[in-house]
């Protein structure tokens, strides 16, 4: 089921990606979106051929195909070659083993080109401590790079640092906000973090309208925890249950869902 899945993702891919490597230039000055589109979506569509080929009975020269193409992209200076590189080196498989250093070594390419999906894989490389010593400065100083790209994950983790102490000292108001802005561009977790902090009342007044909409958004994008966390809000304050519904779903009219 799982190679079938892979396989029809795949062949899903727009035909425009299939093309893109044979006309990727090997500089590293990246101009214009579709340039930038292009190379993401090639980086993308290689790492996607090793994990399908490698689980595909005979594929092994084709992933290891794919493999070399992506180092032949990431010498060249390509970003999100690097970044697919590196993800394949910190997973490590038996076409390319596990090399935590290897992965560092591309993921920090990445991120100095200011790729954020490397520097928040820099982040949470320094703190989780798997293939690098545990390092929170670290951690939060690369959080900060891609969250001011406004890199939802980045902005979660460092909300969750600031509540946790992992950022000293503890900032629940940093916490609030980070987790806000995380919210607003669309990190389902955060959105239901947002409503239980907005009942919290260590950052914010308690405001159960916000809580209500955010909780609302967070179920609709998924959340299982949202929905008790939902009914027993409701519950307890229906006189504000309609505006609380009314801002959800001007939010959700504004942003795609995630399910």
């Amino acid at each position: 089921m799982k190679k079938t899945c892979f396989l029809l993702l795949l062949a899903l891919m727009p035909a425009f990606i299939c093309s893109a490597y044979a006309t990727a230039t090997p500089d590293t000055g990246l101009t214009g979106g579709d340039t930038r589109d292009a190379r993401e979506a090639v980086a993308i569509k290689l790492r996607l051929e090793v994990t399908i080929f490698e689980a595909t009975p005979g594929g092994k020269a084709k992933a290891v195909a794919a493999i070399n193409k992506l180092k032949a992209l990431s010498e060249s200076g390509d970003p999100y070659a690097q970044t697919s590189l590196a993800g394949l080196y910190k997973r490590g498989k038996d076409n390319l083993k596990k090399n935590p250093s290897q992965a560092m070594f591309w993921y920090r390419k990445a991120a100095e080109q200011g790729n954020p999906n490397a520097q928040d894989a820099l982040g949470d490389a320094y703190r989780e401590g798997e293939i690098v010593p545990k390092d929170y400065d670290q951690a939060a100083s690369w959080y900060q790079k891609a969250a001011a790209q406004h890199y939802a994950p980045s902005e979660f983790q460092l909300s969750l640092m600031y509540q946790s102490g992992k950022i000293k000292p503890v900032d629940y108001v940093q916490a609030f906000d980070w987790c806000i802005q995380a919210a607003e561009h669309g990190h389902v977790e955060a959105q239901y973090l947002a409503s239980l902090l907005y009942v919290d009342g260590k950052a914010t007044p308690i405001n159960y309208v916000e809580a209500m909409k955010w909780a609302s958004i967070a179920r609709k994008n998924g959340v299982r925890e949202a929905v008790a966390w939902l009914l027993e809000l409701e519950d307890g304050h229906p006189t504000q249950i309609a505006q609380a519904r009314k801002l959800a779903t001007e939010w959700l009219g504004r942003h795609p869902t995630k399910n």
